[in-house]
């Protein structure tokens, strides 16, 4: 399984696709502190969260306390494939991947042994085959899975029997080829997704009301002249319905937003002394790449981050050294804790939130998992 690294990074880079002027808010500062602390008190209600203040907050690299170092447990597989591009979705006792570097585009494993189940999909131009599919991030009781095609701009319902069927009239207007939306939300009627618009990124709703299709858009997501280009923006987002809560976190600065989307209030958290990417060369192996992936749930929201550079990475697994970072938030953005894997790859987190898996690109096999340790009497 063995690859060229930093091939493999600066094509995830490329193929990644995840607008307006920033908002005037105020702005917090978070102070140095060696203690895991959260900046906010936070309720036990089920549903509720405090309210969120239209702000900005900029935290210091500290602010999650001590790094806990986690140690990856290996898990054997019957079946090969290429470790390129992935993403993971867990349902049940399924995992399932979606790859561009297989036969099929989505390759479905059970838990806890990791044994090959099925290859679903097939590449292609024709009827029903795929190009540049995604996951959806819906759940709901119609489906076991939801699949964006970016190519051709359709969606697609897997049942629990794997039939794949298309979903009409999700986005019958679209003219754009390739439209790489990301889609998150409450139902495959009610859901938002993030899309690109001139000078960056921008959040829509669509509803889809007694036949009729509503889309409006609801946050842009540029902040800065500089940068006018949608790879400046390209990012990982999910949306808890259940809190009220939108999420968008950016790949090449380490900066976050959270949105109430009954009011649009908006946290704005972002890190001191971040390096900012080359404009000219967005996607470049010099500029440092932050996120690198989400997994949201009902209690928290994780981070995949890296915090280097592809070439600093490539260079690191050279030297047998690779590892990644799990940040942990709540869904007001305040931080929880922050993880050393000790693996590089692409990562979820179960429903439980008690267990990482990660998809190692640099071992074989390469399934992994990571024991999350329980929360410290007091933590929310």
């Amino acid at each position: 399984m063995k690859k060229s690294i930093l091939s493999i990074l600066l094509l995830a880079m490329f193929f990644t696709i995840s607008c307006g002027k920033g908002d005037k808010t105020k702005v917090k500062r978070i102070k140095k502190n060696n203690k895991n602390v959260n900046t906010e008190k936070i309720k036990t209600e089920k549903s509720n969260l405090p309210d969120l203040k239209d702000e900005t907050i900029i935290m210091n690299e500290d602010v999650f306390g001590k790094i806990i170092e986690l140690k990856g447990k290996s898990h054997p597989m019957d079946y090969i494939f290429r470790v390129s591009e992935i993403e993971m979705l867990l349902r049940g006792d399924l995992l399932i991947l979606r790859t561009y570097n297989n036969k099929t585009p989505f390759i479905i494993f059970s838990l806890p042994d990791f044994k090959f189940v099925k290859g679903l999909g097939k590449f292609g131009e024709g009827p029903g085959e795929f190009r540049f599919p995604s996951f959806i991030d819906i759940k709901d009781n119609k489906s076991l899975f939801y699949i964006y095609e970016g190519v051709h701009e359709k969606v697609y319902s897997v049942d629990r029997e794997f039939k794949i069927t298309e979903c009409n009239n999700i986005f019958p207007n679209s003219r754009r080829r390739f439209g790489g939306k990301q889609i998150s939300g409450l139902s495959i009627d009610d859901f938002y997704y993030v899309d690109r618009v001139k000078g960056g990124k921008a959040i829509f709703h669509y509803k889809k009301n007694n036949g009729k299709i509503f889309t409006t858009l609801f946050k842009h997501l540029s902040f800065s002249k500089k940068y006018r280009s949608p790879f400046a923006y390209i990012g990982y987002f999910a949306v808890n319905s259940r809190k009220k809560r939108v999420v968008y976190a950016y790949k090449k600065f380490k900066r976050i937003i959270i949105i109430n989307p009954e009011n649009s209030k908006t946290r704005i958290i972002k890190f001191k002394k971040k390096i900012l990417p080359d404009k000219k060369n967005i996607l470049g192996p010099k500029n440092v790449t932050y996120y690198w992936g989400i997994s949201a749930h009902s209690k928290y929201f994780y981070l995949l981050y890296s915090g280097r550079t592809p070439i600093q990475v490539g260079r690191e697994f050279r030297t047998s050294n690779s590892y990644i970072f799990v940040e942990q938030f709540d869904w007001n953005g305040n931080p929880i804790r922050k993880f050393r894997l000790d693996h590089w790859g692409y990562f979820t987190v179960n429903d439980k939130e008690d267990m990482i898996y990660l998809t190692s690109v640099t071992d074989d096999p390469p399934f992994l998992t990571y024991a999350l340790p329980p929360l410290k009497k007091g933590k929310k």
